[in-house]
């Protein structure tokens, strides 16, 4: 084990100094199934394709 964790000790260092994180990705997804799930029904998929490609685009602003 010792030697398995000094052949990826490189990696290891990096990734527990940068923390990567899938909340990005794991949004978009809901968007995007919230989305379909919303358009259930519409035989249109070039219309689902153009609205999915502007979802990271929307800007909501917070009021109150």
């Amino acid at each position: 084990m010792a030697k398995t964790l000094d052949q990826h000790r490189q990696g290891i260092l990096a990734f527990s100094a940068h923390r990567p994180t899938t909340g990005p990705f794991k949004g978009f997804n809901n968007k995007a199934q919230t989305m379909k799930r919303q358009a259930y029904g519409y035989g249109n998929l070039d219309f689902y394709e153009l609205k999915l490609s502007t979802l990271h685009r929307k800007r909501y602003d917070l009021v109150g």
